[in-house]
């Protein structure tokens, strides 16, 4: 009878535990998520500064 009872009050921390694991994985995989988009994003800004800087160049040549 006294493992039953270390059962049944371990079951329900090992239950919350594993609930709180999934919680934190999907928090975790969310924010992966958000960092892939900023890095795509800084990259894209970084492709769009590389071609204002060369139309800006090329423009100037064209006015000189």
């Amino acid at each position: 009878m006294g493992m039953n009872d270390g059962l049944h009050f371990r079951q329900p921390w090992v239950m919350g535990m594993q609930q709180e694991v999934e919680r934190f994985k999907k928090k975790f995989y969310e924010q992966e998520k958000l960092l892939r988009k900023c890095q795509a994003l800084k990259e894209q800004v970084r492709m769009l500064h590389m071609r204002v800087t060369e139309l800006e160049s090329g423009h100037s040549e064209v006015s000189v």
